[in-house]
């Protein structure tokens, strides 16, 4: 008997230890869906210099051609700011995508004290 004791208490994770913080972690975290106020598109501007050839007409005196330098400019989709309300709190996230009329949110729980052996 005592033998099962120490095999029990070796195979128990130690406080600190990666697999006791993901066992807490997992029992702290819940999932559910706040309303979203406001989702406004958030835009970005690239520039870049992108190789050109250019060719001189018959009326300038000839076919010379030569590659120049033309600086363009993109505008792209980079996310939405979200605003967004849970229990009668307000946040903001930037997200990938319009999330609609809900956003599906992670609500994790812990104590603002570390437990004993975390310090």
């Amino acid at each position: 008997m005592p033998g099962l004791f120490l095999l029990l208490l070796l195979l128990m994770p130690l406080p600190g230890s990666g697999i006791a913080q993901a066992r807490q972690a997992d029992e702290n975290v819940t999932y559910g869906y706040a309303q979203v106020l406001r989702a406004t598109p958030v835009y970005e501007t690239t520039r870049s210099k992108v190789p050109e050839q250019r060719c001189d007409g018959p009326a300038a005196g000839g076919n010379r051609c030569r590659i120049v330098q033309v600086e363009r400019e993109e505008r792209r989709l980079a996310g939405f700011d979200v605003e967004y309300q849970y229990k009668g709190e307000k946040y903001m996230s930037r997200l990938d995508s319009d999330p609609g009329n809900r956003v599906r949110i992670r609500i994790s729980v812990v104590p603002e004290q570390g437990p004993v052996g975390y310090r």
